[in-house]
């Protein structure tokens, strides 16, 4: 439980590498923003979804990865929460995410972030082996 979270931080950079083939100083700054999100996500949704797995005995990699892929969405739930309370504070910041105003945007956003998290499930799985238990 405490490797799998470092799946998509490591997914990022390799990412940047690839693509860039330097790492940037916002590559770094990234990083870090995705290292903490995917540890409290980690956390708070995906110890409840591997409980449920466990329960329903679901021991493949792709139950796995498609609870990774749900840690995206809580993402963006979370996301929409934090900025609709700095708006009930701040106010008019809202208006600067506008995806976020519709669920269509939510989806949009939804999905790209839950295959950022997907490698987290299949970490997991790779680590716990549950289709090896008895």
């Amino acid at each position: 439980m405490l490797v799998a979270p470092l799946a998509t931080p490591l997914f990022v950079v390799c990412s940047f590498l690839i693509v860039r083939g330097k790492l940037t100083a916002s590559a770094v700054d990234t990083k870090w923003i995705f290292l903490g999100g995917a540890y409290a996500l980690s956390y708070t949704v995906g110890i409840p979804i591997y409980l449920l797995a466990r329960r329903r005995a679901w021991r493949t990699a792709l139950a796995y990865m498609g609870g990774g892929f749900l840690i995206g969405p809580a993402a963006v739930m979370l996301g929409l929460v934090i900025i609709l309370l700095l708006d009930a504070f701040m106010g008019r910041l809202a208006a600067a995410y506008p995806l976020l105003a519709s669920p269509l945007g939510l989806l949009v956003l939804a999905i790209p972030i839950g295959f950022f998290t997907t490698p987290i499930g299949l970490l997991f799985w790779l680590i716990e082996r549950p289709d090896q238990c008895i």
